[in-house]
């Protein structure tokens, strides 16, 4: 009679196989997320200027709409500046916190018009010392350099 199943040998070596596998995978993941960390937060922060500038002209809420970057976030607001805004309105993207924040770190928008308030260079900096400089215009334009 013939028993089915695996044997010791075969359990041990398999888990080996999965824990040297596991060990040389780990690192590239974190090596891709550090690479992609910069670029990832500069689509973001695009996008929340976008988003604030978007809600500013439909007058959603009938107020401005901001944006304001900081260390790991970067929140959408309504109101006149963030520290007056409305909070229950926040929305709040994530961002790597590994990212340095410099510069003009909120931007607002008028109602209707969606001219900004405020103009400036927000500078996004990795670990590796990859910069981005996102650059608000008075009319408007954002540059990514």
């Amino acid at each position: 009679m013939q028993r089915s199943g695996f044997t010791l040998l075969e359990l041990l070596l398999s888990v080996a196989m999965i824990a040297i596998l596991t060990s040389m995978v780990i690192p590239f993941s974190r090596s891709y997320y550090t690479k992609n960390g910069l670029s990832l937060a500069t689509d973001s922060t695009v996008q929340a200027i976008r988003q604030a500038e978007h809600y500013a002209r439909a007058q959603i809420n009938d107020t401005q709409w901001g944006v304001y970057v900081t260390t790991g976030r970067i929140v959408v607001f309504s109101g006149n500046t963030y520290a007056t805004r409305v909070e229950v309105e926040d929305i709040t993207f994530e961002i790597s916190n590994t990212i340095t924040i410099s510069g003009t770190s909120e931007f607002v928008f008028e109602k209707l018009t969606a001219l900004p308030t405020t103009t400036g260079t927000l500078t996004l900096t990795d670990v590796d010392g990859k910069v981005a400089n996102i650059q608000l215009s008075s009319r408007g334009m954002v540059s990514i350099q």
